[in-house]
């Protein structure tokens, strides 16, 4: 499964992960792949982009009841999804 980031705005992106982290979830989804970008942007407004963003959430734990383990490449995150129960 993939979730293909470009074009959803900061301010939506977390809403959009956990809705297809739910899904993946629901759906018995082994692996999610993230696209995301590769951040290229300046290190003064490094903080607001997606990736950032989705790493935040995963160094937080905060994607601890979903992601077993996450992959982090330039411009996309692979997340080992956990068994939904």
């Amino acid at each position: 499964m993939t979730l293909d980031l470009h074009g959803v705005r900061y301010d939506d992106g977390e809403d959009a992960i956990f809705d297809a982290l739910d899904d993946a979830q629901d759906q018995g989804v082994r692996t999610l792949k993230v696209i995301h970008g590769a951040s290229t942007s300046s290190q003064l407004y490094r903080n607001r982009t997606l990736k950032h963003l989705l790493h935040s959430l995963l160094d937080a734990g905060s994607l601890d009841g979903y992601v077993r383990h996450a992959v982090r490449f330039e411009g996309h995150t692979l997340l080992s999804i956990r068994s939904g129960g």
